[in-house]
């Protein structure tokens, strides 16, 4: 049968391996924390939870916090998370009031810690499911993943999400097959535990409903001949009496992160409605708004494939196929679950990689399972284990690659320095100040930051690869005469517009128009006829 009996109490040497990935993601995580860098919605996390503790009230509802304006309305989102962060915070004794940075170093090292533990549960899951060494595998593709890396770093809720996922599945997913399907009333009292998990990530993020079949989900059947549509029946035979117990956990792990969500459910509705339209029109530089399905899953794959490269995705893949001929029904249909989540977020207007976050972990298990059971062709033992470890070296290297650059070059300021250095060798030459524009998704803002737009000029554009940006350099050379005369690459260049962008630092383009002689400027620097009027609204 699929499962090893052994992995049930797993041995030291398994464990020892587990420790040390942990350790070594550990030190990762928490060693960058001690570096500037800044996540616009960690104001959310800070603010709305200090409102909390400074009014005595349990209600997370944005619009009544002294936010940023885009970020004053009324919205529930993260809800789950936030109420954790403010009773950590009061455990810890933070200021309510005044300056944010001891809340935020709190809750960041929070997000450390469980980026860290994310890659112990995943080890625990992966052995649970597939034995020892796939747990291991799966740990190792973690340690040094780039997007569960850069999550790791803010206070936000995608490890806590990802930590509580995994804490599901571990409940949930049976690691040996059983003789019959039917569950005793006891065990299926034991699913209100998940269930609550369950509601706790409903309340944190309204997509994380995706999560509730999983609490329907029976043990394997040992019995010869058991196929995947008796399984479905199992299944479907189990809703029933599981339905009460899920219902119930729900509702009351929903109330413990949302309490307020309930009595103010048209401002909870109305924040799901803002985040659907953000999704579903756009949001520049994040995906192809204009795009259809095929090219927004292009978008999506070329991310990866950049950044932690295709083949855990691949091998994954196999690996569900390979579970699904060893009868392994609750991860076969836990894997069908991870991939339909998958490819509905990269299939929106916006892609935001980090909604894939929580996905990871289970991709990883089934890409190291996958390696796992192809090395087992080999005979002996040597060099099958060999070949475990040299394919999931080989898995892991493209995000070790990634996280290296982020934690030893972008972190520490190198590429700043770079961009700084050429800035004011350039200032010398041209003898001009430079004007700083911020991202642009028009020419129309571009504008906002040069309204004299012949006046003698040295600009610095953050380019984040896409093309309404070279769209924009063109409209500036058409328009004023702006050249080209310095370039500083992002050390994501080849990645996809993404968080990596436009929270580190962009590829940085230096322009002047020193010495032009635009058509539509006449001498002095004035502008003439239609020259600079917005031509990308």
């Amino acid at each position: 049968m699929f499962y090893l009996q052994r992995t049930t109490r797993p041995h030291r040497y398994f464990l020892l391996g587990l420790l040390l990935l942990t350790a070594l993601a550990g030190w990762l995580r928490v060693s960058s924390l001690g570096f500037w860098y800044t996540h616009p919605d960690e104001e959310i996390t800070v603010g709305v939870s200090g409102h909390m503790r400074a009014n005595g009230t349990l209600d997370s509802n944005w619009k009544n916090v002294d936010l940023t304006s885009y970020f004053r309305y009324p919205q529930y989102n993260f809800s789950g998370y936030i109420m954790g962060s403010a009773a950590l915070l009061a455990l810890a004794d933070a200021p309510v009031a005044g300056s944010g940075e001891r809340p935020l170093s709190i809750l960041r090292y929070t997000s450390a810690v469980l980026g860290t533990l994310a890659v112990l549960l995943t080890g625990l899951l992966g052995a649970r499911l597939f034995g020892a060494l796939t747990g291991l595998g799966a740990a190792a593709l973690l340690v040094a993943n780039p997007l569960l890396y850069q999550d790791s770093l803010y206070a936000r809720p995608e490890p806590f999400v990802t930590c509580l996922v995994l804490l599901l599945c571990l409940m949930v997913l049976p690691g040996k097959p059983v003789r019959d399907y039917r569950m005793a009333p006891l065990e299926r009292w034991s699913r209100l535990p998940a269930a609550v998990i369950a509601g706790v990530l409903v309340a944190t993020k309204v997509s994380l409903l995706a999560v509730v079949p999983l609490l329907f989900l029976v043990p394997a059947r040992a019995a010869p001949g058991a196929g995947l549509s008796a399984y479905l029946e199992a299944v479907l035979r189990a809703v029933p009496a599981l339905l009460p117990v899920v219902a119930a956990g729900l509702l009351a792990g929903f109330v413990a992160g949302a309490p307020y969500a309930l009595l103010n459910f048209g401002d909870y509705l109305h924040g799901i409605t803002y985040l659907t339209a953000q999704y579903t029109d756009g949001m520049w530089p994040h995906g192809l708004a204009a795009a259809g399905l095929l090219p927004r899953l292009g978008y999506a794959a070329h991310y990866f494939a950049a950044t932690s490269g295709i083949g855990p995705w691949l091998l994954a893949l196999a690996g569900g196929v390979l579970a699904l001929r060893r009868g392994h029904y609750p991860a076969v249909l836990l894997f069908v679950l991870v991939m339909v989540v998958a490819l509905r977020f990269a299939t929106y207007a916006t892609f935001f990689e980090r909604n894939l976050s929580h996905l990871l972990p289970i991709v990883s298990i089934f890409a190291a399972y996958a390696v796992v059971r192809l090395a087992q062709a080999i005979a002996a033992p040597a060099a099958r284990i060999a070949l475990i470890l040299v394919g999931i070296l080989a898995l892991c290297l493209p995000g070790a690659l990634t996280s290296a650059g982020l934690r030893f070059q972008e972190l520490p300021g190198l590429h700043y320095r770079e961009v700084r250095a050429l800035r004011l060798a350039l200032e010398e030459e041209y003898g001009v100040r430079t004007t700083i524009v911020g991202f642009s998704p028009d020419y129309a803002a571009v504008r906002h930051y040069v309204p004299d737009l012949c006046a003698p000029r040295l600009l610095e554009f953050p380019h984040p690869g896409d093309p309404v940006s070279d769209e924009v350099l063109a409209q500036l050379a058409r328009d004023a005469g702006y050249r080209e005369v310095g370039r500083v690459p992002s050390l994501f260049a080849d990645v996809p517009p993404s968080t990596l962008h436009t929270y580190f630092t962009s590829t940085k383009v230096f322009l002047t128009n020193a010495g032009a002689r635009a058509p539509g400027c006449v001498e002095g620097g004035a502008p003439s006829g239609e020259a600079g009027r917005p031509a990308l609204d």
